[in-house]
């Protein structure tokens, strides 16, 4: 068997990375578990500028978790491109949403662009439009990536659509028969999720639903409040939700979640328990029975990568689910999951069953582990990365085409939402 040279990998994230007591999101959880395969066979180390970009925390020290090494430095490109320069990395991976502080210095570097679920769509589902600097983003991002890889079969198809308008397929960079865009599943962490165990009411033991992750603003939480209400009065110990998590990047989509939920909430039949460190979500996956996926029926759910899916699966919790986005169609095939419809008493119907009949969640639960095994394999699923990092090929790439004032522009919007939060750290 040849021997792969080990090669510095530098990767570049704008997300929460889940070291430490932190959070995540969908393309921080990507990158954390898929440079986890990476290390297994190169040297990696990470520019986080979560902590400077949304946070406005200056001057961090590195830190190292899981052997990987992270530097948070101010998130300017000056002192990314210093940085860069003195690592020298062989390959550079970032998501494509960072790539508007990839400077000149890096062009000669082999780059690995991840695009992570339907961005521009999430801007299109909650707010009914997507904003054109961040269209023209997404479309000269195209320019400075080696390498594209994606995170759902049909998200592919909509990417290599981008790619041609983007002009590089005009190019003469990529033969017919190359895939364009790599399909790589996100895939679990590692490690193994704590023992299950249950949590006892009162006289009765509620099923209990989890719904875990970001507060997004194009989630049906109004079904939620629906079926929490249908079920308040159900006989045999009935349902209880649980929601963990929250959005500090948006408190008015977490205040609006809250205030859905609250009618539900003072009648006990809704809990949350706020924002919870990466680390410790298992503690409270293994005290529910299923899990629950609320997207609406929208052009995004049908592309999306759902994130919080595959960690249900990680944490053995099959899904109660409308069954548009890819991963939970295929824990429905698989049978390690439960649809609902769009009609209004739906979600009620499905839970309500499932309360009185737990043995059909517990035979769910055992048709995980074949998925885990197979497509959401860490390693299976790591095989193109790796293979091009085994030998990592330049394309041409045109210089200057992140457009800088509209990069200047986000840059600047993200921090005036921000500038509360970093009024109340400091």
């Amino acid at each position: 068997m040849a021997v792969v040279a080990r090669r510095r990998v530098l990767a570049l994230t704008t997300s929460p990375l889940p070291y430490g007591d932190g959070i995540t999101d969908g393309p921080g959880f990507r990158m954390w578990n898929l440079l986890h395969e990476v290390a297994r066979e190169h040297d990696v180390r990470i520019l986080s500028l979560y902590e400077g970009y949304h946070e406005g925390r200056r001057n961090l020290p590195p830190v190292a978790a899981d052997g990987i090494m992270i530097q948070r430095p101010n998130p300017s490109p000056p002192a990314i491109a210093r940085l860069i320069r003195e690592w020298d990395p062989q390959a550079l991976y970032l998501p494509w949403s960072a790539a508007g502080f990839l400077g000149r210095g890096t062009r000669q570097i082999p780059t690995v662009l991840d695009y992570v679920g339907p961005g521009l769509l999430e801007r299109f589902a909650g707010e009914g439009r997507v904003p054109i600097p961040l269209l023209r983003l997404q479309l000269e991002s195209f320019w400075l990536g080696d390498l594209f890889l994606t995170t759902t079969a049909r998200e592919r198809f909509y990417l290599i659509g981008l790619l041609a308008a983007s002009g590089r397929l005009s190019t003469r960079d990529f033969r017919s028969g190359d895939p364009l865009v790599r399909y790589l599943p996100m895939t679990p962490p590692n490690e193994r999720p704590p023992p299950r165990s249950r949590r006892k009411g009162p006289g009765s033991t509620p099923l209990v639903v989890l719904l875990a992750g970001a507060f997004l603003a194009w989630y049906d939480y109004d079904a939620v409040a629906r079926a929490a209400s249908a079920l308040r009065a159900a006989p045999g110990g009935g349902v209880r939700f649980l929601l963990v998590g929250g959005n500090p990047r948006s408190p008015e989509t977490e205040e609006k979640v809250r205030r859905i939920l609250e009618p539900a909430r003072r009648q006990g039949v809704v809990e949350f328990s706020g924002l919870v460190p990466f680390h410790r979500r298992g503690e409270l996956y293994n005290t529910a029975d299923v899990a629950l996926v609320v997207a609406p029926e929208s052009v995004e759910d049908e592309l999306s990568a759902r994130t919080r899916v595959v960690d249900y699966m990680w944490g053995g919790l099959p899904v109660v689910t409308r069954g548009r986005d890819e991963y939970s169609r295929m824990m429905l095939d698989n049978g390690a999951a439960f649809e609902f419809g769009p009609g209004s008493s739906d979600l009620t119907e499905v839970l309500g069953g499932l309360a009185s009949d737990p043995e059909r969640i517990d035979a769910a639960r055992k048709r995980i582990q074949p998925l885990l095994d197979g497509p959401f394999n860490g390693p299976k699923a790591a095989r193109p990365l790796l293979e091009f990092l085994a030998d990592p090929v330049r394309t041409r790439q045109r210089a200057g085409r992140i457009p800088k004032i509209e990069s200047l522009a986000l840059w600047a919007s993200d921090m005036v939402r921000a500038a509360p939060r970093v009024k109340r750290n400091g």
